[in-house]
């Protein structure tokens, strides 16, 4: 088992597998693969929140309904904060959203 000799290793961006094409470079490094799990978890809430029919349900199931909570946090956060004027809604949720 390899430990860390120093707190910045953790954020080192390591290839993974390496790919080039001429002078590009599509490598898959340890980031690609992070944001590929983050992408591919928000997808999958999203998806479980339509139902059969394919748009949302009316009574809301429980994942739907914690996102909805999360959704209200951040809204009446940024409201109090910022006012009702504030245009950065969509940007602050999915920045909390994505870090949280």
């Amino acid at each position: 088992m390899q430990f860390l000799s120093s707190p910045l290793e953790q954020f080192q961006i390591l290839p993974i597998v390496q790919i080039h094409l001429g002078i590009f470079d599509f490598s898959i490094t340890n980031v690609t693969l992070i944001l590929t799990l983050g992408i591919g978890s928000v997808v999958f809430v999203l998806y479980s929140l339509l139902s059969e029919e394919g748009n949302f349900s009316v009574v809301p199931n429980r994942i739907q309904f914690v996102f909805e909570m999360f959704y209200e946090l951040i809204f009446n956060m940024l409201n109090d904060v910022v006012g009702p004027q504030g245009k950065i809604f969509s940007l602050m949720f999915l920045h909390y959203s994505l870090l949280w």
